[in-house]
């Protein structure tokens, strides 16, 4: 899991977009314990790409599996993913 999102930094869209696809399915197949396990680890890295991916159709697939993780997780996992994202949006700020 760590290999697979440490890929999405490739330098090819091509190869994020493969590394996008894979997590997307791990995002769907997971058992919900297995998933709240590893919300962060998967779901920051996924908010940076994001706000940061310069690719559209990568930036797009990225917001359709935050919204699918958000809709398998309980509201308690969701509210903290959020609360942690918004804290790193605000501490971006200049």
């Amino acid at each position: 899991l760590i290999v697979m999102i440490q890929n999405l930094d490739y330098e090819h869209p091509s190869g994020r977009l493969a590394v996008l696809d894979m997590l997307q399915h791990l995002i769907a197949k997971f058992p919900v314990p297995v998933l709240e396990e590893h919300s962060q680890l998967i779901c920051m890295p996924l908010v940076t790409r994001l706000v940061n991916d310069s690719d559209p159709k990568c930036r797009s697939t990225v917001g359709v599996m935050i919204k699918a993780m958000i809709g398998r997780l309980p509201v308690t996992f969701t509210d903290m993913l959020l609360k942690y994202s918004l804290e790193w949006m605000q501490g971006s700020d200049p």
